[in-house]
């Protein structure tokens, strides 16, 4: 048997992908001519499917914030340059396994019973929403992930696409402004910021009363 994949001109000018398959027919003599037979299987629909696979994976690997997508068993299918570059994986040591491994082991642990439930119930916890969680790295550090879930289908089959945004950074602006407010706050010295256009951003308590 032989089956190769082509280009086929349909009756009505489409041109279509499809795979022809070839198989010997035995003769039941050895005299008799040698016969074949071939069919054609139109693979439109797998090939649209591939074509939309690789398109969704170029979409993936522009984007700046680490991109995971399971199946709604947690296998890993998808695993974006953003992610490899966040958790320290190449993408071969995730894609197959299952997404516990970037999960500390509280999370671990109940991960399973939520897929199982959702399975079960369709009931939402955590898709369509967004939670701030531990994310583990390959050295085994963690840091602070906001994580966005949402689900989607390709041929009948459900999946889960997680955003993963590092908060690391905006916590330490966010310390920095805080610690930046304390010191405006209480210092005695009248202490006036202004933007870049002249703007006043900042008016201490000391400038309003020397004001």
């Amino acid at each position: 048997d032989t089956s190769r994949a082509v280009f086929a001109r349909k009756k009505n000018g489409i041109i279509a992908p499809v795979t022809i398959c070839v198989r010997e027919v035995p003769s039941k003599t050895e005299e008799a001519a040698q016969n074949f037979i071939g069919y054609v299987i139109d693979t439109s629909e797998q090939f649209e499917s591939a074509r939309i696979a690789e398109i969704f994976s170029c979409v993936l690997n522009m984007l700046d914030t680490p991109v995971i997508s399971i199946n709604n068993f947690g296998i890993v299918r998808r695993f974006s340059r953003a992610a490899v570059a966040e958790f320290g994986y190449k993408e071969d040591e995730v894609l197959g396994k299952n997404i516990k491994m970037l999960m500390s082991a509280e999370f671990a642990a109940a991960h399973d019973d939520y897929l199982e439930r959702y399975r079960r119930t369709s009931v939402k916890h955590v898709v369509g929403s967004s939670r701030n969680v531990p994310g583990k790295r390959k050295d085994g550090s963690f840091f602070d992930m906001e994580l966005t879930v949402q689900e989607f289908a390709v041929a009948g089959a459900q999946y889960f696409i997680g955003f993963c945004r590092n908060r690391e950074r905006e916590m330490l602006i966010e310390r920095d402004s805080r610690i930046n407010d304390a010191v405006v706050a209480l210092s005695s010295i009248p202490i006036i910021a202004v933007d870049e256009l002249g703007l006043i951003m900042r008016f201490s308590a000391a400038a309003e009363l020397e004001l």
